[in-house]
């Protein structure tokens, strides 16, 4: 659609490319390949940014409140993290030199605030017993500063096949790209 100033269109397309492929074949999505419920907020990303750019560009905060309240849903975690993620590149894309006027600064702000608002009221159902849960954790729980990996068993994990099958440990998912 050729929105950012002074770039042509294909070279665009060409980015959204390249980006969205690195996306979808990065390291974490192969660590986590047997672990599906970790991965329907990470698919769900890419559109909570689509989201956010029609709020930008088109004043519709439809599409973000939507996925932003699914991503909140179907997996409580790696929601609200995408979400506290999304309000970080929002300031970001708020200090753009594009947006030439305040006013127009406060009606994204303000259309963005609502669709959150809205997504988290939506998920609420969610959000609100996960966080009661949450609050006696740290009184009923051991915690302890023991390693679990030795260097030796470090580096075989990086390289491991079948991470969630093999990991006995009950530690977390060791994989290339941390390094």
């Amino acid at each position: 659609r050729g929105r950012v100033t002074g770039v042509a269109e294909k070279t665009i397309f060409k980015a959204a490319l390249i980006f969205s492929s690195s996306f979808a074949l990065m390291a974490y999505v192969f660590a986590y390949k047997e672990c599906i419920m970790w991965l329907d907020a990470i698919i769900l990303m890419p559109l909570i940014f689509l989201g956010m750019d029609k709020i930008i560009f088109d004043h519709k905060v439809s599409l973000f409140t939507v996925t932003l309240t699914a991503a909140i849903i179907t997996n409580f975690y790696f929601g609200y993290i995408i979400g506290m993620f999304s309000g970080l590149i929002m300031l970001m894309l708020l200090m753009s030199p594009t947006l030439k006027t305040e006013n127009k600064r406060f009606r994204i702000l303000r259309q963005y605030a609502f669709g959150g608002t809205v997504s988290l009221m939506l998920s609420a159902f969610v959000t609100i017993p996960s966080y009661k849960s949450t609050l006696g954790v740290a009184k009923n729980s051991q915690f302890s500063y023991q390693p679990v990996y030795s260097a030796s068993n470090f580096v075989v994990q990086l390289f491991r096949d079948n991470q969630v099958a093999n990991n006995g440990l009950r530690a977390p998912i060791i994989f290339f790209g941390l390094v």
